[in-house]
């Protein structure tokens, strides 16, 4: 297991993309969610994703 320190503005912006992530992800398993919507959210997760990983490799 990793132990991350990290600046006050990493670990906000951690908690917020784990906010929108989970946001997104409630949006995307609504059955009423569009296809072509529902790919878009899956594009934002997958970014979001990315950046997540980005920060923690950057301590």
């Amino acid at each position: 297991m990793k132990i991350y320190r990290l600046p006050d503005d990493a670990l906000n912006r951690l908690l917020m993309i784990a906010r929108e992530h989970t946001k997104l992800a409630l949006r995307a398993m609504n059955k009423k969610c569009p296809p072509e919507e529902r790919k878009r959210i899956l594009k934002q997760i997958e970014h979001l994703r990315q950046e997540r990983e980005r920060l923690l490799d950057s301590q």
